[in-house]
């Protein structure tokens, strides 16, 4: 195992932290941001079971994983989450904070989509549609 794994195995644990973060903030908010935040994460979900049970493209080979793999539901949630995140940034920071803060929500969420691929869970074409859908 090397260090490169390592470290996709631990960026593909973000949608999940997300998950955990969301439910936090649920609980000591309970505002209309968390309430959509949620919402975003279930229909990015029916789009991913959607989107997999019509298309069925298998896994690559390498996959521990038997279900299918187009498009990659860790793109599909990343990306979602790295616009949200990157708008309320800029809806709510000063411009000078709003640039660091953007690229380093982009820092952590690009790498899931290299993970995927990295890590065989998905071909870079399933992780480019998950990114774009």
């Amino acid at each position: 195992i090397s260090l490169a794994d390592v470290c996709a195995a631990l960026f593909c644990t973000l949608p999940f932290d997300w998950l955990g973060l969301w439910f936090t903030a649920l609980l000591l908010c309970r505002g209309l941001r968390e309430v959509f935040l949620g919402l975003m994460i279930l229909l990015d979900n029916l789009v991913i079971v959607l989107l997999q049970n019509l298309i069925q493209q298998p896994r690559p080979k390498e996959s521990c994983l038997t279900s299918c793999g187009m498009p990659s539901g860790h793109a599909v949630v990343c990306m979602s989450l790295m616009c949200w995140t990157s708008c309320e940034s800029a809806q709510r920071l000063q411009h000078s904070k709003r640039v660091i803060v953007i690229l380093l929500v982009m820092g952590i969420h690009l790498p899931v989509l290299w993970a995927k691929v990295h890590l065989h869970d998905h071909s870079t074409t399933q992780v480019f549609f998950g990114a774009m859908a």
